[in-house]
């Protein structure tokens, strides 16, 4: 059972201490600025629901049993026969477990249909968004590599880190129609303002988009490289940032965000906490491929799961890799490898090692 242990917490503006079993919000929700500036959900009674104001560092999520529980919940959480406190209204995470998973779901259909429109030259620019290792880029990149063998488009993918004129550059080199650029994990080209006007430039869906290096540069007399051109391929912008939660917060990058979003398809794939990347992980391992390989049979695939469920708050990182990597200490020893996993998946600080 996935328990919390609150210390220093704060119910209806009195004290709250004790641990609990975790309610269906699983983490510590960060609301507001401030002391007390998070919220954990918890069940009192083990069946009534509410959320409890706390410090982060007064807040340690662990695994236990129901004889771990505090018995009697404290005098001031004694109206919590009903569901005591909701966070905020229309919020994703109120929803259950399958129905966001739902939503998911149906956004990765959308992708792919999004994918046939760049390949079919119908969507001339798209912008995905979701947490790192979650399958975006690679659901994308198997099908513009089936259609690139086929003689359809050719494409071509830029990671990591570029210039603004790194980025002029490789658009200005794949700019004729039927080529599709992608552009995977730069998100480093926010903190340069050149670079995010290139960029809004090339993922304008208007009739015609020209793109402009306004400044004077040997890099491109070199190459031969005009200061301005006209873009016809495609682009599909690939980040980790949560685009909506930018433009909600006072950052130096939401006016651009804002013109980016005026300009392109935004596809928010809704998987950004740790509980939306569970529920992803949860639906491509049942879907059988991305263990395909490894010779994982039915029964270690859910134990996988439900190991990774319960234990996924102590992972260095969470993504589909780390499934993969399970895979792998399953094939080494199909019968310990969980301490295998511990050991080098775990962050050791959260293991109270160091």
């Amino acid at each position: 059972m996935n328990l919390v242990t609150i210390k220093n917490g704060i119910f209806r503006n009195k004290p709250f201490t004790g641990t609990y079993q975790v309610g269906p919000l699983e983490g510590f929700l960060i609301r507001a600025n401030g002391p007390k500036a998070g919220k954990v959900q918890i069940y009192i009674d083990g069946k009534n629901l509410a959320a409890i104001w706390a410090n982060k560092r007064d807040v340690q999520f662990h695994t236990g049993k129901a004889s771990d529980v505090t018995a009697v919940a404290p005098k001031n959480s004694e109206a919590a026969t009903e569901l005591v406190e909701e966070l905020e209204t229309g919020d994703e995470n109120q929803l259950s477990d399958a129905e966001l998973g739902a939503i998911i779901e149906k956004r990765f259909i959308v992708m792919d249909k999004l994918t046939n429109g760049i390949i079919e030259g119908k969507v001339k620019s798209l912008i995905i968004s979701g947490a790192s290792g979650v399958g975006k880029s690679y659901e994308l990149s198997e099908k513009l590599a089936k259609a690139a063998d086929q003689n359809k488009i050719k494409y071509s993918v830029m990671s990591g880190t570029t210039t603004a004129i790194g980025l002029y550059k490789t658009l200005f080199k794949h700019s004729m129609k039927n080529e599709i650029l992608i552009l995977d994990d730069i998100d480093r080209i926010f903190g340069d303002e050149d670079a995010i006007n290139v960029l809004k430039a090339a993922l304008d869906t208007g009739k015609t988009r020209t793109i402009t290096w306004m400044s004077e540069s040997r890099a491109l007399k070199e190459e031969d490289i005009p200061s301005s051109f006209e873009f016809n391929g495609s682009v599909v912008f690939i980040t980790n940032l949560n685009f909506d939660k930018a433009l909600d917060g006072k950052t130096r990058i939401a006016p651009h965000i804002k013109a980016l979003l005026s300009r392109t398809v935004y596809l928010d794939l809704c998987i950004h906490t740790l509980r939306e990347i569970m529920i992803r992980i949860e639906q491509v391992i049942s879907k059988g491929d991305i263990l395909a390989h490894k010779n994982i049979d039915n029964k270690q695939k859910k134990d996988i799961i439900e190991w990774i469920r319960i234990n996924h708050r102590k992972f260095r990182t969470l993504s589909l890799r780390e499934v993969l990597h399970l895979g792998d200490m399953v094939s080494v020893d199909p019968v310990k490898w969980k301490e295998l996993a511990e050991v080098v998946m775990f962050d050791p600080r959260k293991m109270n090692i160091v």
